[in-house]
């Protein structure tokens, strides 16, 4: 599976489960996307040191965020090259609403959502450059 990362500061994060069980309703932790009747994408929270992320990288990112412990949001996409767009909609969503940023385990750059939104802007590929091929838009609602 690859994964994409959300980083938080812990102390942001609060009501980051409400949240994703506002976009995903009826569940809990691991939420889950479903796309043609297949999970495509999982969702976990876990505390930043607990990410799948490198020491150097962690403490990396506790200093860019002044020493706050930070917790992750890791979404694991099951299927590849099916639900690129829910995951980018996902992120951006979860950016929007909480500060942080996130990798998508190719680039070595670590992401906001205007980023994302705008990759070209900024000179970079865009984030998660799997082939998208969702028949499912907008499935995570208007986030």
């Amino acid at each position: 599976m690859d994964t994409a990362i959300i980083v938080i500061p812990k102390p942001s994060a609060h009501g980051l489960a409400t949240f994703l069980t506002e976009l995903l309703p009826g569940q809990s932790e691991p939420w889950i996307v479903m796309l043609n009747g297949r999970a495509a994408i999982y969702i976990n929270i876990v505390p930043g040191e607990q990410a799948d992320l490198e020491p150097e990288e962690l403490l990396k990112l506790t200093e860019r965020f002044e020493g706050q412990e930070l917790t992750a949001l890791a979404a694991d996409v099951a299927i590849r090259n099916v639900g690129c767009a829910e995951l980018r909609e996902l992120v951006v969503a979860v950016l929007g609403r909480f500060p942080g940023l996130a990798s998508d385990d190719i680039a070595e750059h670590w992401w906001t959502a205007e980023e994302i939104l705008e990759p070209k802007k900024f000179g970079f590929q865009p984030f998660w450059p799997h082939e998208v091929n969702s028949r499912m838009r907008g499935h995570l609602g208007d986030a």
